[in-house]
């Protein structure tokens, strides 16, 4: 008997990306044939089987021809035929309308949502869009998602307070809303773990930022931080890897512009996605990780992917002070934790030194995502 069709699909997020061809895609390729449609990724050659992949936009986070993603989808669902769509980016949305309209034409599709972000959120409290355009298009996504609510049949959430935190969730039927938080996928294995890290006698240790480098995200306060280590002692050097993807031009010239001036900072820096094995290895080479989050109101009580990942390969943190994020890491005595505003250098110094990091191994449920994607997969057969 034949594998039903899954047709994943997004905008921005590349059809290798962590959560949708890692995780979500491999979850499920032992019991469906799924498509990936999604940016142009670094490969359309998916070593399973079951798994296709479509690189078919190319553009950038603030770009109008990113609504000429809906024409593109449509062809792939004519083509492919799929039984369900899970629909990973929100501008995607009225698909539904179309398929509503196409319904005796073509057949049932059950839709999937994977909300990742709090989109209304994300656009009111981060510098993205221009001020006028903020409110009007955070309104818009909101109402897009009230108005197509009743045609998805599951709802996929990457965060447990999602369920509380978007109005729309709480009126969802029973059983249509599950949480897949972004810890890691099963295809990523993890070695033995070092426990009892210390770098009391280490004369070099390497920082790393990776992910999507942007201004919102505190890299430059990032390179003070690190040029501050340095000038105030001289018993260590710091040097800082910044890995990663940057869509605004003139953002990475300016980066580009402190490294040439900074001997201890070295980029990595793309306009497009980065490898995702890639970012793993500066993971596992790097001593400590600086996530330089500016704590806003879409950011301030999700977890990170790069948690997960630290969590796994053991590696310590050093990151913005956020008291929801302390109560998660701070058990497993893995991470630092400062405030920018009055952070005193020399004592930040003498506690890296000092600390004891990861003094037991980490459980792997405490990372791994397998015990959700068991779950997803029992979901989408109850459809």
């Amino acid at each position: 008997m034949p594998f039903k069709k899954i047709l994943i699909a997004s905008v921005l997020k590349p059809v290798d990306d962590n959560r949708l061809y890692h995780k979500i895609a491999l979850g499920l390729a032992p019991h469906y044939e799924v498509h990936l449609i999604g940016y142009e990724g670094h490969t359309l050659n998916s070593a399973y089987q079951n798994i296709h992949l479509h690189g078919a936009f190319r553009f950038g986070r603030t770009s109008l021809v990113r609504w000429t993603a809906i024409p593109r989808l449509i062809k792939c669902l004519n083509e492919i035929k799929p039984d369900f769509l899970i629909i990973s980016a929100v501008e995607l949305l009225p698909i539904v309308f179309y398929l509503k309209i196409k319904a005796n034409k073509l057949k049932k599709i059950k839709i999937i949502y994977d909300i990742q972000e709090d989109y209304f959120k994300n656009i009111i409290s981060q510098n993205v869009y221009p001020g006028l355009l903020k409110p009007i298009l955070a309104t818009f996504l909101r109402l897009l998602e009230k108005k197509t609510a009743k045609y998805i049949s599951l709802y996929v959430l990457a965060e447990k307070n999602y369920k509380d935190d978007i109005a729309f969730l709480k009126t969802a039927p029973s059983g249509s809303v599950i949480v897949l938080e972004n810890k890691l996928p099963n295809s990523i294995g993890t070695s033995k773990k070092e426990i009892n890290i210390s770098y009391k006698e280490k004369t070099e240790l390497k920082i790393l930022i990776y992910g999507n480098i942007s201004e919102n995200y505190g890299t430059e306060k990032a390179i003070l931080i690190i040029n501050q280590l340095n000038l105030i002692q001289t018993d260590c050097i710091y040097t800082l890897t910044i890995v990663g993807n940057c869509f605004i031009e003139k953002y990475l010239e300016k980066l580009t512009e402190l490294a040439s001036i900074y001997k201890y900072i070295h980029l990595n820096i793309k306009n497009k996605p980065i490898k995702y094995e890639l970012v793993l290895d500066y993971l596992k080479q790097s001593d400590i990780v600086l996530m330089p989050y500016q704590i806003n109101e879409s950011n301030k009580d999700r977890i990170p992917t790069k948690f997960y990942e630290c969590l796994a390969f053991h590696k310590p943190m050093l990151i913005s002070l956020n008291s929801y994020w302390k109560s998660f890491l701070e058990p497993h005595q893995c991470s630092i934790f400062y405030n920018l505003d009055n952070l005193n250098f020399f004592k930040l110094h003498i506690q890296i030194r000092e600390s004891i990091f990861y003094p037991y191994e980490i459980k792997e449920n405490t990372y791994s995502s397998k015990n959700d994607l068991n779950y997803l997969v029992e979901c989408i057969k109850k459809l």
